[in-house]
Order: structure tokens, then sequence, then C-alpha cells
């Protein structure tokens, strides 16, 4: 083995001293520490590539949460818009409504009236014709005033409460429509807020409007029922029933809007239908709040 040495002599006491040391001891010294050495430095590495990555990490999840949260939060803020500007539409159909019925309504009325209380004894035959024709006339135009007076917001559904409102746009479905028609109606429903009742009432209407354009049903049912606290509105027909999937997803704009306004007042919908087996719409709420 090679070795490196040094000797020297000492004249005081006619010594000689010498030392060594192998050069291969040297070596694998020098190799275990530089073996130490690159394992400190490949250890520093991982930890700073781990550093790195969980740091890359936090930050993507804290992007993806604030995006998350300013999503949802731009979400529900675009909801209470969209059920502000529905009630606003709410409002100004039902000022609307009372300005045809009591305005422009009694005004027809007050016409008609008076050309029923003309003499009528000087009048020729040709004068007799154009005013029958103007109280036929008049009457129409009553009848319309009417009819577009109960479509805007009907009276019943502000005088007299929800119940009246569905019975009367049940009778009304009955006169265009070929299906039969049930409404069960629990033996008391306590009187609810204008913005629950309306809500309920519009997904009656858009209910019975989907049936006669889609559904050719021959049985209709309405059920409004509470049970505790628990306000219960169940829709039923018999018609072909379709794809709810797809129904959400293309045409069933009508179906979102109710879905989302039943949510916006703490409702619950359910839509259920299959083809040839009819459609069933659910809608739960909780009394607690709603009257």
């Amino acid at each position: 083995m090679t070795k490196l040495s040094y000797a020297a002599w000492l004249d005081k006491w006619e010594w000689m001293i010498g030392t060594g040391l192998y050069i291969e001891d040297v070596a694998q010294e020098v190799a275990i520490l530089r073996a130490a050495i690159d394992k400190n430095i490949e250890t520093t590495m991982f930890s700073i590539v781990t550093i790195f990555a969980v740091t890359v990490a936090v930050i993507i999840v804290l992007t993806l949460a604030i995006n998350w949260h300013e999503h949802k939060l731009a979400d529900k803020n675009l909801k209470e818009l969209a059920h502000k500007t529905v009630m606003f539409q709410e409002d100004e159909r039902k000022h609307l409504a009372r300005e045809l019925h009591d305005g422009v309504n009694q005004l027809l009325v007050s016409s008609k009236c008076h050309l029923e209380l003309l003499d009528t004894r000087d009048v020729d035959e040709r004068s007799m014709g154009h005013l029958k024709q103007s109280q036929s006339s008049l009457s129409e135009a009553i009848m319309e005033v009417r009819r577009i007076s109960h479509h805007l917001r009907p009276s019943a559904l502000d005088d007299i409460g929800l119940e009246a409102a569905i019975t009367t746009l049940l009778q009304d479905f009955k006169t265009y429509s070929m299906a039969n028609t049930e409404l069960v109606l629990d033996a008391k429903t306590p009187k609810l807020k204008s913005e629950v009742a309306t809500t309920l009432y519009r997904v009656v209407q858009e209910s019975l409007n989907n049936i006669e354009k889609h559904a050719n049903a021959t049985n209709v049912t309405v059920f409004l029922k509470h049970f505790g606290d628990v306000l219960q509105l169940i829709v039923t027909d018999d018609g072909i029933g379709f794809d709810v999937g797809n129904a959400m997803n293309s045409r069933g704009i009508g179906l979102r809007n109710m879905r989302e306004r039943v949510e916006f007042i703490g409702g619950e919908f359910e839509l259920i239908s299959e083809y040839g087996k009819g459609t069933e719409i659910t809608v739960l709420l909780n009394l607690e709040g709603a009257v």
C-alpha cells in the first residue's frame, strides 16, 4: 500500500521520530466525505423540490378555492338579481292588471251601460244595427280586457288567496283543454306571503301550459296540502312523458325557471317523468318564514 511518511532526527537525544499515512486511507475518507456531501445535496434538493411542489399545489388550491367562491358568489348574486327582476315584473303585472280591471274595464262597462240606456224608439234600422254592433264590440272588449288582466295577474291571488287562483286557473284550463282536471285541497292552507303564493301559482300555470303543449294528457290533478310545517304542491298528468335530462338541457327553460324560483324561496323542486307514464312535479316548502 502506498504510504506518505515523514521522519526527523533529534541530535540532543539522538532519537529519530517519524510518522506516516496511507494514501488509500485518505482517499477512502475523502470518498466518505464526498458521499455524505452528495447525499446532503440530494436531500436539500429533494426538500427544495418538495417545498416548491407543495407551495405550487397550495397556490393552485387557493386559486381554485377563490375562483369557486367568487363563482358561487357571482351565481348567488345573479340568481338574486334574476329573482328581483321576476318579482319586479310581477309587481308591474299586478299594477297593469289593476289598471286594466279598475280603469279601462270600468270605462268600457260604463260605455256599454250608457248605450243600453239609449232611447231606441226614434232610431232607424241602420243606426240600430250600428248600435247593436257597438254593444257587441264593447262586450268583446270587456271580456278581452278581463282575460288579459287575469292572465297578467289574477286578482283572486291577491284578494282571496292561492287556492282560489289555482281553482280559476284549472277552470280556464279545462275550457280550452280536453283533459279532465281535479284540484285536491287541504282543509285550510295558511295565508302565504305574496312572493311565495306567486311562485307556487306560476309553477301551476307553467305546468299547465307545458301539459297543453306537449303532454297530450287526459287527466290532470293538482294537489295542495300541508303536513305540519311543510306545504306540498303536486301537479300530475297521464300524458306521454319525456326524458327529464334532455328536457332540462334543451327546451326546458320553463322547467329550469320553475326550479330556480322554488329554490330561491327555500323550497325543494322535484320533477319525475317517464315515457308513457306521465309527469309529476312536486314542490315542498317549509311554512316557517313563508306565511
